[in-house]
């Protein structure tokens, strides 16, 4: 079984491999792939079938789950179209990002409604990707924003301090700002040498709204843009700050290595005599 493992592994699972980069893969091509390995690895033949020792599900988990490794053809799909997603903020400059952004605008576009006359094939399954109930709610559930010059985010409706959106936190206050898209670098003014926070309201503030903006001010108490960093994202998962098509993956899965992972570990590495 190890060998068959490792060709559904080497061949498998890799002969899809660049059109799952590039394209959301589709349900019944999937189900044909699963069903291919399913049959390999069980040795399947026309002529009849064997038992299937275990679920498929539990097959893809990691081997430190107690799994034998197979990818789940479907979150690894999900994951190397997230990386397009990613690198459309975090890449600086290239060609194909110009002609994206020139045709469909920057990344935000993606989080728009989608439709079936709107964008190319491959535009709008980044925004279904982007829309997908795996990554928690949407794609920047899994990120926070790293404060920079200002530019690019949105001080009501990122997540830059803290994991919810100020707009969320401070409902009132949003509904009084004078500019709800406002970029943080247009709240506030440097006065000599430091940064202050200054906003601009609708109307006069009553007392009991003063005292929310105080609590606004404490969200980000000593928090100043820096005029000469980027703003960035900051991939979250637990353990790394930096996308990557694994850690996406293990999002996806929802796991983290088990308490058995030590001994399941232990086990594989076991230099056991092969069947006779």
């Amino acid at each position: 079984m190890a060998g068959r493992i490792c060709l559904i592994k080497s061949i498998l699972s890799a002969i899809p491999l660049f059109y799952m980069s590039w394209f959301k893969i589709p349900a019944i091509v999937m189900k044909k792939i699963v069903e291919i390995q399913r049959n390999f690895l069980w040795c399947w033949r026309s002529g009849g079938r064997k038992i299937a020792w275990a679920f498929w599900e539990k097959v893809c988990e990691p081997r430190g789950n107690g799994g034998l490794g197979v990818i789940n053809i479907k979150f690894f799909n999900i994951a190397l179209l997230g990386k397009w997603i990613w690198r459309l903020d975090f890449s600086k400059g290239g060609l194909w990002k110009e002609v994206v952004e020139s045709k469909y605008g920057v990344w935000r576009k993606l989080k728009g409604p989608s439709s079936k006359t709107m964008g190319s094939l491959w535009w709008r399954e980044l925004k279904a990707i982007w829309s997908m109930e795996e990554w928690g709610r949407e794609f920047d559930d899994r990120f926070n924003w790293k404060v920079g010059n200002g530019k690019e985010i949105r001080f009501w409706e990122d997540k830059w301090v803290g994991d919810l959106e100020l707009k969320n936190k401070f409902p009132r206050l949003y509904s009084l700002c004078r500019d709800k898209d406002e970029l943080l670098e247009c709240c506030g003014v440097w006065e000599e040498g430091e940064w202050n926070w200054k906003f601009g309201w609708r109307r006069n503030l009553f007392d009991w709204e003063k005292s929310q903006v105080d609590q606004l001010f404490e969200e980000f108490r000593g928090l100043s843009i820096d005029p000469d960093i980027d703003d960035s994202w900051v991939w979250r998962d637990g353990m790394h700050t930096d996308f990557s098509v694994k850690s996406a993956y293990s999002v996806l899965r929802g796991h983290s290595e088990g308490d058995l992972s030590k001994l399941y570990n232990f086990f594989w590495s076991i230099k056991a005599l092969s069947a006779a």
